[in-house]
């Protein structure tokens, strides 16, 4: 029996323990990190889309440092 992630997709990978399919694994650490230098919980990158998101970050990084 396959094991679906919670995005829907089929999450196949060897670790029977972890419920995201890779996609998701590797993109979670991303939205966190997005989240946190646009100061909110996310809400940034789900209005405007990931790559508005990540752009507007990057200003933001080198503005501030």
């Amino acid at each position: 029996m396959s094991k679906v992630c919670k995005c829907g997709s089929f999450a196949i990978n060897k670790d029977p323990v972890r419920e995201l399919c890779d996609v998701c694994y590797y993109k979670r650490p991303l939205l966190d990190l997005l989240a946190i230098i646009h100061g909110d919980g996310g809400q940034y990158t789900g209005e405007w889309g990931l790559s508005k998101s990540v752009k507007d970050a990057i200003k933001i990084v080198v503005e501030n440092f």
